[in-house]
């Protein structure tokens, strides 16, 4: 039976080159060979490329016809692709000269996806914090930055972090009614030394108790998904960790961690190809990666049995859940170091059957908290 009411992933980035594009169509293709039917939307209106990404999609119309009202309605622009049960909605060839769409058309581009009949779509929005790809995100059911360990990559993320929750902040203030609250607040901002979108919360509060209640459990509900690509180190695979900490204590926004990319030069080859890395390299580092993120996509959440074992594991490396990486491969080796052969602490008391099964339950403890705290990163890429 298909899906009348289809999840939106949204695929967002502050910068450009972050491989976001690369990204969500890699995902599509995960999706379709696990059996669903999905579409991909190319919403970088002016900057389209999923067409070449996907495998030389030749779309006889684009979205610019659906929202320039040359075709009325959206399933017209639908193109299939070479891999079974995945479309694509071209933005190629559009000629707008504003980023922000009207908004009858971002309305009439929405209600119009939910009528398709795909389980999922995913949106592969344009970089930067223009209104209508603040407007894409924030529609989504799953909101995906993806960033590069670059400066400049994480500082625009933050930017467009901080500009999706004032954008949402702003629509659910009109929609509620304490509008005027929020309008003080923002007028009192340099009195009330209001820096972070934490922060301008705690003074709606102040000014206005009930609507900052009511905003506060509203904005409760913004949890982006974050996905750090293109890593090449051990240091670079924390990156997600940290910006996770780094947004819920000083921009006051909860972000979910979903995985992390190695760095991998089967994916030049596959762009050379124009072919998806899931479908020329399907065992490579990175499409192991598309795999485990595209799990935890769908599944929202960690079962709760999963859970229950990464705590026992975490009991076995004598370590705390939330630790550094660099405290996860300090314990492996000292364990490894302790358990391999017999020594001093170890020689008199437990004999060589025990150490081995000791040894063992290490190893597997390691591999399964490194890929937990360093996202999708396989552990051989960490020691």
């Amino acid at each position: 039976m298909v899906d009348t009411n289809p999840r939106i992933w949204a695929f967002g980035g502050g910068k450009g080159g972050v491989g976001k594009s690369l990204v969500a169509t890699n995902v599509g293709v995960a999706l379709a060979k696990r059996g669903h039917r999905c579409a991909l939307i190319d919403a970088d209106l002016g900057g389209a490329n999923l067409h070449t990404l996907v495998g030389g999609v030749d779309s006889k119309r684009t979205l610019s016809d659906f929202l320039e009202r040359r075709v009325r309605r959206l399933e017209e622009v639908v193109a299939p692709t070479r891999i079974p049960r995945l479309s694509l909605l071209s933005g190629a060839r559009a000629l707008f000269e504003s980023p922000n769409l009207k908004h009858y058309q971002k309305q009439s581009l929405l209600r119009q996806l939910k009528s398709l009949g795909f389980e999922l779509v995913l949106l592969d929005l344009a970089a930067g914090s223009s209104f209508s790809t603040l407007d894409f995100f924030l529609s989504a059911d799953r909101e995906i930055l993806v960033v590069v360990p670059e400066p400049t990559s994480v500082e625009n993320a933050y930017h467009f972090l901080k500009a999706a929750f004032y954008r949402k902040l702003k629509t659910a203030a009109r929609r509620a009614g304490v509008e005027p609250a929020v309008k003080q607040a923002m007028q009192e901002r340099a009195s009330r030394g209001i820096k972070s979108p934490r922060e301008l919360i705690a003074s709606v509060c102040d000014i206005d108790p009930a609507a900052g209640g009511w905003l506060q459990e509203e904005i409760d509900g913004f949890r982006p998904r974050l996905i750090v690509n293109q890593v090449r180190s051990p240091s670079e695979a924390t990156l997600g960790r940290d910006m996770k900490r780094a947004c819920r204590d000083y921009l006051g926004i909860e972000i979910e961690f979903i995985g992390a990319i190695a760095s991998d030069g089967t994916v030049r080859r596959a762009l050379q190809e124009r072919r998806p890395s899931m479908v020329l390299f399907p065992t490579s580092p990175f499409s192991s990666s598309i795999q485990k993120i595209t799990d935890k996509l769908l599944e929202g959440r960690r079962p709760s049995a999963q859970q229950d074992q990464l705590s026992e594991d975490f009991r076995v490396l004598g370590l705390e859940p939330g630790c550094r990486l660099a405290d996860v491969i300090s314990a492996h080796r000292r364990l490894k170091k302790l358990y391999s052969n017999p020594s001093l602490a170890t020689f008199s008391e437990i004999d060589e059957k025990t150490r081995s099964a000791n040894l063992a339950r290490v190893e597997e403890a390691s591999r399964r908290i490194l890929l937990e705290v360093s996202g999708a990163i396989p552990v051989a890429d960490l020691r």
